[in-house]
């Protein structure tokens, strides 16, 4: 009988090792000493299929309150319904505006973009200002996160890690060394790229910075029957277990 829990203690020793998570596999940028970053910031360009907000404001208010939508409510757009007040960029890369006509969108960046509807508002308004806001930016976080979805982004350039944080982080047994990036290019084909997070130099990957539509899949570690965290939880786990067998064998 004491053979047999010799044998199950020594069997529950070596399972509760084999299934902890070394730190190595939950750091991020694995370095030593103080690093700096150098990130590699590619601007967003527009494509087609992309709805875009599009403000233009000037002296006189009844030149352009037929331009902005929105402002037929006199309320704050609701976002859940873009279609209702957004341009999209048709099939050819173009934008058709009231009273602008076609603008020629695809692979601009906003900047650009703003700077061609502001020339040809000028022919129109007087001293006009124009805002741009694509309405249909989201990225997907999928697999092994605390909370996988589809997230909306309200900003010009997000990460794979501000991607991940928007889905409250990874999970215990997520694998840090292999995020999947599905992206969708202009001809409607999906490519897949991997990143390593435990690699500094994965901040100047072209893939770093996340585009609309994108896919970040996080997938598990090797598969354990539980997993371990840090080395204080394998060792009470231990020691409760050792306790546990030595209570039933003197009993």
């Amino acid at each position: 009988m004491y053979m047999k829990y010799t044998y199950l203690t020594l069997a529950s020793f070596v399972l509760l090792f084999t299934s902890c998570i070394s730190n190595k596999n939950i750091n991020i940028f694995d370095t030593e000493g103080n690093t700096k970053l150098k990130l590699v910031q590619t601007e967003y360009k527009f494509k087609k299929g992309d709805l875009i907000h599009i403000q233009i404001s000037s002296l006189t208010s009844s030149d352009y309150d037929f331009f902005n939508k929105s402002t037929y409510t006199k309320q704050t757009p609701n976002y859940s319904n873009p279609y209702l007040y957004g341009y999209e960029i048709n099939s050819d890369g173009y934008l058709e505006l009231p009273l602008l006509g076609k603008i020629y969108s695809e692979k601009l960046t906003k900047d650009q973009l703003k700077e061609k509807i502001l020339v040809e508002a000028e022919k129109s308004l007087v001293n006009p200002m124009v805002k741009i806001t694509l309405l249909n930016y989201n990225v997907s976080v999928l697999g092994h996160v605390q909370n996988p979805g589809s997230y909306k982004i309200n900003k010009s350039n997000v990460n794979v890690l501000d991607a991940i944080a928007m889905a409250n982080g990874f999970s215990i047994d997520a694998n840090r060394n292999r995020i999947k990036i599905i992206r969708i290019n202009d001809s409607q084909d999906a490519k897949v790229y991997y990143l390593n997070l435990n690699d500094i130099s994965s901040v100047e990957s072209s893939f770093f910075y996340l585009q609309s539509n994108d896919i970040v899949f996080v997938e598990p570690l090797k598969k354990r029957f539980f997993a371990i965290s840090n080395l204080s939880s394998a060792i009470s786990l231990l020691i409760s277990s050792l306790t546990l067998i030595l209570l039933i064998n003197q009993s």
